[in-house]
């Protein structure tokens, strides 16, 4: 997503462009983990109903997922980004430069 904005939007690299990626990863990340978070609270609610042996572990698991794959994408990603992507960027120019001239 930050590269797609960078390369082919044309947005500076900064924070203006991690504030846009998550804005715009946003509204699709948060439906998406709301939706399997509805469809499978109840199964981790009830636990202790008869039936529900294998799905209460799974629901609980499931649930765990989707809460650190949320925070993940939405806190972790464009922090390690930030960090990271600096020396991705002049490592790109220095490539373009050399096969340019």
């Amino acid at each position: 997503m930050f590269q797609h904005l960078q390369l082919n939007e044309g947005e500076p690299f900064g924070a203006a462009l991690v504030r846009r990626g998550v804005r715009e990863q946003f509204p699709s990340v948060m439906t998406s983990s709301i939706a399997t978070l509805a469809l499978v609270l109840p199964f981790a609610v009830m636990g202790d109903v008869a039936g529900l042996e294998i799905a209460h572990p799974l629901a609980v698991v499931v649930l765990g997922g989707v809460v650190t794959a949320t925070l993940g994408t939405l806190l972790m990603l464009p922090a390690l980004y930030v960090r990271f992507a600096a020396g991705w960027i002049n490592d790109r120019i220095d490539l373009e430069l050399e096969t340019a001239s």
